[in-house]
């Protein structure tokens, strides 16, 4: 009963050991073909991945460049904006500036023709034929105030009369100097303004020539060419407005043409934005599947690896694993041989011991009961199952396959055993068996020797009878035996037949 129930529960735990030990390696098998087929679905996906976030990189570049472009144009628009209005406000400067130096000479000149005494006006009227320069200068006077060009109308127009009118008492009088004062300078016309030409053109119409002969001459002289270059100021004035003006119809199509440039470039970066927010994913993504693609090759190599190192037991396990099914299914025999040797070995020499076995094995087979056992069955290799860890036999101990089943017996027998030991090593294999217990040698030969065992095994001592010391005796045998029975609860000594 015990032997079989431990023995099956060994077997049964050998071969859950081999079971986990295979189904582990079965595991790795499954990860290794595992990883290698999502190896290879990754790989192409990693490829596309990286094809993909190149195109998207090159489309990047693209975008880059678009953008650059348009932010130049547009830049470029912006300076021609500033060019266009810094020409403009130098155009409107200078033609402040001309019109307002034209117009301060004028008033300068206007200044000093109403300073002028009546008596120098009067002096160029008291002239009957003038002088040459006086004569220009006074058609020049007459020409501005639309007056006939002769020396008659001059004079009127010097004495305040209008040479227009053809009754001189119905003619209004008005001061030269009040006419001066009060003259409309935007009243100059092109024909009067371009017969003007011919006087400015005049190098001896200038005042500096005319002070030499009439100093009332050389004012006039002076308000005449004021008034011709306050008329080609205006002129020019109005010109440069005029193109200044133009300007802001160019500004106007530049900033029109910028704006538009402006929308193609807020449209273009929104592109870019969106292009690079795809190759950031499509980057992280090809990373992800990169690290991905690493951790299944390392995986992969370390169940190929460790594939490999248990591969070289894996033959070894399944040849255990059978040796184990055999001997599971041999068990309930193998331990009914076990079972009869452990009580009827003992005594035996060896050659008896395995005729006896023999018989055993003859009989069951002739029995014709449903039991199996190994044909080649010994106690010391069916016990030895138990003492995988030396913990029966010690590992320092070198025996023969009959002082192994001797030493077995003595572990597992419920009495003391009779064991035959012609070589005399019971006493060494049960020191280095028990090398913690008192051990007490006592020889058959000596007085009291069995008061002397009996009481040291009621002491709860270990014996060890040497009867090769003395002829065996069968009475003093089982006179020992029937005492000895009395305290065998209290025993671990054994009895040695020499």
């Amino acid at each position: 009963g015990p032997l079989l129930s431990q023995h099956r529960k060994l077997l049964s735990n050998g071969q859950a050991a081999l079971h986990i030990s295979l189904s582990k390696l079965q595991i790795i098998e499954t990860a290794e073909i595992t990883s290698a087929a999502e190896t290879d679905m990754v790989a192409p996906r990693l490829e596309a991945a990286a094809e993909y976030s190149s195109k998207l990189l090159v489309r990047v570049t693209a975008k880059h460049q678009k953008v650059d472009e348009l932010h130049a144009a547009v830049m470029a628009d912006e300076q021609r904006i500033r060019d266009a209005q810094a020409e403009q406000e130098s155009l409107r400067a200078q033609a402040d500036a001309q019109l307002q130096a034209a117009q301060d000479a004028y008033d300068e000149a206007t200044e000093q023709v109403v300073e002028l005494h009546d008596e120098d006006i009067n002096e160029l009227r008291s002239y009957h034929s003038p002088p040459g320069l006086v004569q220009k200068v006074m058609e020049a006077v007459c020409i501005l105030f639309d007056q006939p060009i002769d020396w008659k109308s001059a004079r009127q127009l010097l004495a305040g009369y209008d040479a227009s009118s053809d009754q001189e008492k119905s003619r209004p009088k008005r001061s030269l100097k009040s006419q001066v004062l009060n003259y409309d300078l935007s009243g100059v016309s092109d024909v009067v303004f371009n017969k003007l030409q011919y006087f400015k053109n005049n190098p001896s119409f200038n005042p500096s020539a005319v002070s030499q002969v009439s100093k009332a001459a050389k004012n006039l002289c002076m308000w005449v060419l004021a008034i011709e270059s306050h008329t080609g100021m205006r002129r020019a004035f109005k010109m440069r407005y005029a193109r200044a003006n133009e300007a802001d119809g160019v500004i106007m199509n530049i900033r029109a043409v910028q704006e538009a440039k402006q929308a193609q470039l807020d449209s273009a970066r929104e592109l870019l934005g969106q292009v690079k927010l795809q190759h950031e994913m499509a980057v992280e993504n090809e990373k992800m599947l990169a690290s991905q693609l690493e951790n299944l090759r390392t995986k992969s190599g370390h169940c190929h690896r460790m594939r490999l190192a248990l591969s070289l037991s894996k033959e070894k396990w399944n040849k255990r694993m059978e040796r184990l099914k055999e001997q599971t299914m041999k068990l309930q025999g193998d331990s009914l041989l076990a079972a009869c040797s452990v009580v009827y070995m003992g005594p035996l020499p060896e050659a008896l011991r395995a005729e006896v076995l023999e018989e055993w094995k003859a009989a069951l087979s002739d029995s014709g009961a449903a039991v199996a056992f190994s044909p080649d069955f010994h106690l010391h290799s069916f016990m030895a199952i138990r003492d995988k860890g030396g913990n029966y036999i010690p590992r320092k101990i070198q025996l023969d396959s009959l002082r192994k089943e001797n030493m077995f017996l003595m572990r597992f027998t419920r009495q003391p055993p009779l064991l035959f030991d012609p070589s005399g090593e019971g006493f060494a294999c049960l020191r280095a068996l028990h090398p913690s217990h008192n051990w007490q040698t006592i020889g058959m030969s000596e007085t009291g020797c069995i008061s002397r065992a009996l009481d040291a095994v009621a002491a709860g001592g270990n014996v060890l009878l040497r009867l090769n010391e003395y002829s065996i005796n069968l009475n003093m045998l089982t006179h020992l035996a029937s005492s000895y029975q009395e305290f065998l609860s209290n025993t671990s000594g054994a009895f040695d037949q020499g």
